[in-house]
């Protein structure tokens, strides 16, 4: 196969990652709507997927035995901030505000990796940085200008945006937090091994907050959705992300990435018939142009320094 067409293949299942993960939105809303909360929702997809990262584990102490003890720690609260405590802030917030509402939001993460490495790593935010940084929460304003103007301001769900900026958040410091580890293992073994320890965080969370006799007075299409986000939202968009990241890189990807608000905006008009107002199109439409810039200028950067 020409590289061109191997390019192609790695990229359109990057999309089909991107696609799945965006499904979660709409089938944490169709959960609600069954009655479901955001922690037995949340329980149920680490509960799910959680056999799939145990046989990954299970392999890679067969090969290659214990990693070194430090790295435990490290991953025990990675796992903790970002997929704990960042999908625990997402779910809430999806009960308060829309999917297509949540997905934009949740795309400003790249700006707080900026921040935190700043702050954490020491590392220099440049110039083209600082505006796509600008231009993305003029973005996020645009996004909530209408409900800024109106006097309805008092009853918008605020608490809800606040959960989601939050997960986002969460999110940016796995990630920054992330790459020293990404240096030391496999990037499937380290998902597999944050996602079992953030599992047992959400475990833990599901145990204090909830009886577990409610667990199974749910209806079956409940089981289902909590099975079908383990499988097709979370283990399997998982591993074809990472497959192609592996394969035409972490910077190429970055410019792919755009497309999952998108994908959720278009999910969520035919599923759960959402709409997005002019502010917010033109808002979101801000967002993930700066975005996309913000990722083109770091893999042009990247491209000169390896030339």
């Amino acid at each position: 196969m020409k590289t061109q067409n191997r390019t192609l293949l790695y990229s359109l299942l990057g999309l089909l990652g991107l696609i799945l993960f965006s499904l979660k939105a709409i089938l944490v809303k169709i959960g609600y709507k069954e009655g479901a909360g955001s922690v037995d929702l949340l329980f149920l997809r680490m509960f799910f997927s959680l056999p799939f990262y145990l046989v990954i584990i299970l392999v890679h102490l067969f090969k290659e035995g214990l990693l070194p003890l430090r790295l435990y720690g490290k991953m025990i609260f990675l796992g903790l901030i970002g997929y704990y405590l960042s999908s625990f802030f997402d779910f809430e917030g999806l009960r308060y505000v829309s999917a297509s509402l949540e997905r934009l939001i949740l795309f400003v993460y790249p700006t707080f990796v900026l921040i935190f490495s700043a702050v954490l790593l020491k590392s220099k935010i440049y110039g083209y940085q600082k505006k796509a940084i600008l231009f993305t929460y003029l973005g996020v304003l645009c996004l909530f200008l209408p409900v800024l103007l109106s006097e309805e301001k008092q009853d918008f769900a605020w608490i809800g945006v606040i959960y989601v900026f939050l997960a986002s958040v969460f999110y940016a410091l796995y990630l920054v937090g992330s790459q020293s580890l990404l240096q030391e293992i496999s990037s499937n073994t380290y998902t597999a091994y944050v996602m079992f320890f953030s599992t047992l965080g959400v475990g833990i969370h599901f145990a204090f907050q909830t009886k577990p006799e409610t667990l199974l007075k749910y209806p079956t299409s409940v089981y289902q959705i909590g099975a079908i986000m383990a499988f097709f939202c979370t283990v399997l968009p998982s591993f074809l992300i990472s497959y192609c990241i592996q394969k035409i890189g972490a910077s190429n990807f970055g410019v792919l990435a755009s497309f999952g608000p998108l994908s959720t905006v278009i999910l969520a008009y035919f599923i759960l018939g959402e709409t997005l107002g002019v502010y917010q199109i033109l808002g979101g439409i801000i967002i993930v142009t700066s975005i996309v810039y913000l990722n083109l200028r770091q893999l042009k950067e990247t491209q000169s320094k390896s030339n």
